[in-house]
């Protein structure tokens, strides 16, 4: 699958990966941190976030050109 249905999935709560990645476990996902802890009337835009080989969260991932242009996606779970 390519990134944009992947990322539709992800929009509606998967997690995905590229069959490419090497480290074990990588995958992205959305984040959603709904308020500000100094102002609780803002609100924040999801981001993606990268789950790296190490198990560690990253947020604010970017993907990649490669990323973008790769048809090997696959989606883990809802």
């Amino acid at each position: 699958m390519d990134f944009g249905e992947a990322l539709r999935h992800v929009k509606q709560g998967a997690k995905a990966q590229r069959v490419g990645w090497n480290g074990k476990g990588m995958h992205i996902a959305q984040f959603r941190v709904m308020k500000s802890l100094d102002n609780p009337d803002d609100h924040f835009p999801p981001v993606l976030s990268l789950f790296n080989a190490e198990g560690k969260q990253q947020l604010g991932w970017v993907p990649s050109q490669a990323d973008m242009m790769a048809e090997d996606w696959e989606i883990l779970s809802h």
